[in-house]
């Protein structure tokens, strides 16, 4: 994987420890959020912070779908798996984004659009699991003002 990523004539390099991937297409409804950095830092985990490098302002909290629902799947189709660029038998990496609301205090998951992306490639996808069963807002239980539990 490229350590460097061209946005336009910007050429940004990632500080230490964080990765970078891009989602050709963009996030569904945002196609212009395209250029990521991912924040994994060991003190966090499992949850990590997503940012936009084409909004500095948007950020998301996004975690592996595993700790959600431990029997998380998905079927990823050949164009998904050639846009990624997965050799036969790569898997993916996965995240599902966070979304913390305000009143009443609550932590849902966004299970039916995850992100896949290819750590070799940096190339991302964000996926839609119609007819999967999946939630776009699964409820995370145990999560309290006082802090969440995955």
């Amino acid at each position: 994987m490229s350590t460097e990523t061209v946005l336009d004539t910007l050429v940004v390099s990632p500080p230490a420890g964080l990765i970078m991937f891009t989602i050709a297409e963009g996030m569904i409804g945002c196609p212009t959020w395209q250029h990521f950095t991912l924040d994994a830092a060991p003190d966090m985990a499992p949850i990590g912070v997503l940012r936009c490098l084409d909004e500095p302002a948007i950020s998301f909290y996004v975690v592996h779908p595993r700790y959600v629902v431990p029997d998380y799947q998905i079927v990823l189709g050949e164009g998904d798996r050639q846009l990624l660029g997965l050799a036969p038998g790569d898997r993916p990496e996965l995240l599902c984004v966070l979304v913390v609301h305000a009143d009443p205090f609550s932590i849902s998951a966004n299970l039916l659009g995850p992100i896949a992306w290819n750590a070799t490639t940096g190339r991302a996808r964000q996926l839609v699991l119609a007819n999967s069963g999946y939630s776009a807002q699964h409820a995370i239980r145990g999560a309290s003002a006082a802090g969440a539990a995955c």
